[in-house]
């Protein structure tokens, strides 16, 4: 039991007397963070360690990793590029940076984002692309 005590209480490795990280151990802790990240596992990245590099680097191998991007640091060019690499990550921006065209990118990317549009965002142009690009389309947007 004494060891085990001595053990938990002296710094732990990578650690200087004074207990904070020394500049070694942050490197290791950064890759591991950007190896996670590259491997579009974002939601194995603890909510605090998150940062936009990370959260760029997830959503680029992975765009459904835009789920696991907290909302602080959601941004424009995070969502457009999840939704141009698989249009259904549109279901995981926030209503409030929905847009035409990021709803335009969705839609011409994979047709079924369309029922992740939210309704005064549908137009007849948006419409007439989903149909093109898959005639049965038309059946999420009849009122339009």
């Amino acid at each position: 039991m004494k060891i085990q005590k001595k053990f938990l209480s002296s710094p732990t490795i990578g650690e200087n007397n004074h207990g904070s990280k020394t500049k070694k151990q942050c490197s290791k802790d950064r890759l591991k963070l950007l190896n996670k990240a590259n491997k579009g596992k974002l939601c194995d990245i603890p909510e605090e360690r998150r940062t936009k590099e990370l959260c760029l680097i997830a959503v680029k191998k992975h765009d459904f990793s835009l789920v696991d991007v907290p909302e602080s640091l959601m941004t424009k060019k995070l969502c457009i590029l999840a939704v141009k690499k698989n249009g259904r990550a549109l279901a995981y921006v926030p209503e409030s940076l929905k847009t035409k065209k990021l709803c335009s990118l969705a839609v011409k990317e994979n047709v079924f984002s369309l029922t992740d549009v939210p309704e005064s965002l549908k137009s007849k142009t948006l419409c007439r692309l989903a149909v093109r690009k898959n005639g049965r389309a038309w059946r999420m947007f009849q009122n339009h």
